[in-house]
């Protein structure tokens, strides 16, 4: 079986690939590298990847959440006496 990134090579040169009875001509149609893995190794490192994708989305989310909500103002209370 090819590995993913021989996969994208092949797409990127204007060929195709046959998986699992499809034939795929996209890189965005590929089976992720998760879906792929076979061996411990391939699994680590798929789970790296994605570990790696969901904290660039987690920081992507923030700085979303940062840019879209305006700073409420402080309100300043008086010491009553």
């Amino acid at each position: 079986m090819l590995k993913r990134e021989k996969m994208e090579e092949i797409i990127r040169s204007g060929g195709s690939v046959l998986h699992g009875g499809r034939l795929i001509t996209r890189i965005e149609r590929l089976p992720s590298k998760a879906e792929l893995a076979r061996t411990p190794e391939e699994k680590t490192a798929a789970k790296e990847d994605l570990e790696a994708q969901k904290k660039a989305i987690a920081e992507q989310e923030a700085a979303l959440a940062g840019k879209s909500e305006p700073k409420q103002p402080e309100e300043k209370t008086a010491d009553k006496k």
